[in-house]
């Protein structure tokens, strides 16, 4: 279990710098202003396109495998331990296991890594509308 937690924290920390780097590049390619006339958009377009595809796209693809390659280990270290506390009360605490607890935690982080990303790329197809 501690090889698991520690894999999935070193991807998540690899993400997580990388978020840190490209998030700013990103937050500012989103808050591009969209000209009235249809000829100015043709340059901020090119610019949100680039930083979708260069960032957004390859941030997305990384948070999404993240949390579904762990998925299931999660799925099944929460399931078990529901169990065990249906089964066996609050006694079932004694096959505690803060390794198995903070798994559950990086996974659910990196999940809310993948909503994210998920989001702003949407964010950007929606401005890329705006810019057409």
């Amino acid at each position: 279990m501690s090889d698991l937690l520690s894999a999935a924290s070193l991807l998540l920390a690899i993400i997580a710098v990388l978020y840190g780097m490209w998030y700013p590049e990103i937050v500012k390619s989103l808050a591009t202003d969209v000209p009235d006339h249809p000829a100015a958009k043709r340059k901020p377009r090119g610019e949100v396109v680039a930083v979708r595809r260069s960032r957004a796209l390859p941030l997305m693809i990384a948070t999404i495998l993240l949390a579904t390659v762990f998925l299931p280990d999660m799925t099944r270290i929460v399931v078990r331990s529901a169990s065990m506390y249906v089964s066996d009360g609050v006694s079932g605490f004694k096959k505690y296991s803060a390794v198995a607890t903070a798994f559950v935690l990086v996974e659910i982080v990196a999940i809310g890594f993948a909503v994210h990303s998920t989001r702003v790329w949407l964010r950007f197809g929606r401005l890329l509308e705006k810019l057409s």
